[in-house]
């Protein structure tokens, strides 16, 4: 149904831009031609601004989520590790279970 209605346009366009009478002038024709190439301009801007919205917008998104959920939660976590790791009362350091526990991260995390 809409490769037939673009048809249909595009016919028609063509028939009115090539197919005028031999009293109109020429500067209707160009009118029509400068606003083909118009619409065709802005056809294009109208995709490339499709594209950098649909694709970066959301990816610039996801980059700042991620960057805030890292000084939300893991910042104070890594901290919090530090402090565990550097305490002088345990020489030997802790047990992975123990600063796992504390920080809430499962094994493979912390």
């Amino acid at each position: 149904m809409k490769k037939y209605s673009i048809l249909v346009v595009f016919v028609l366009f063509t028939s009115l831009v090539f197919g005028q009478a031999e009293g109109e002038s020429i500067d209707s024709s160009i009118k029509i031609l400068y606003s083909l190439i118009g619409g065709f301009i802005g056809g294009i801007l109208g995709v490339i601004g499709t594209i950098l919205s649909s694709y970066y917008g959301p990816r610039q998104l996801e980059n700042w989520r991620m960057e805030q959920k890292e000084k939300k939660y893991n910042q104070p976590r890594k901290t919090l590790l530090k402090q565990m790791l550097n305490d002088k009362r345990f020489p030997d350091g802790r047990r992975l279970s123990t600063l796992s526990r504390v920080s809430g991260t499962d094994l493979e995390e912390c």
